[in-house]
């Protein structure tokens, strides 16, 4: 199956590493790819600006994601979806239980851009 990883710079998101990982190529499993997000071609990197804008709006003042990881999905009027499971840590060192979010449009749009290029 396969999985974006995104290893998160949440100081300077455009930092973050986008692993897509569970690829396929020719019918053989192809090796991870990783690129930074600061080095995404446009129109990907302003799509990359507005999915970081929309998970900040999720918790103003909380937001400590250490590390997403994203599958597609359907939601519940059977429209593709990127589901995220999101890992959190603090300044403190404390850490949460992950949240999952479903995310449609773009999302699924950027998900298909990592997997297929």
């Amino acid at each position: 199956m396969e999985t974006i990883q995104i290893a998160c710079v949440p100081a300077d998101w455009d930092a973050s590493t986008i692993t897509a990982v569970g690829l396929r190529r020719n019918g053989r499993r192809a090796l991870p790819v990783t690129i930074t997000a600061r080095e995404l071609p446009e129109p990907w990197l302003t799509v990359w600006h507005g999915l970081v804008d929309a998970l900040r709006g999720v918790a103003p003042g909380e937001w400590a994601a250490t590390f997403i990881e994203c599958q597609l999905a359907e939601d519940e009027n059977g429209e593709p979806a990127v589901r995220l499971v999101i890992q959190r840590r603090w300044d403190d060192a404390t850490t949460a239980e992950p949240v999952e979010l479903l995310m449609g449009g773009e999302a699924v749009a950027f998900f298909e851009y990592l997997t297929n290029n």
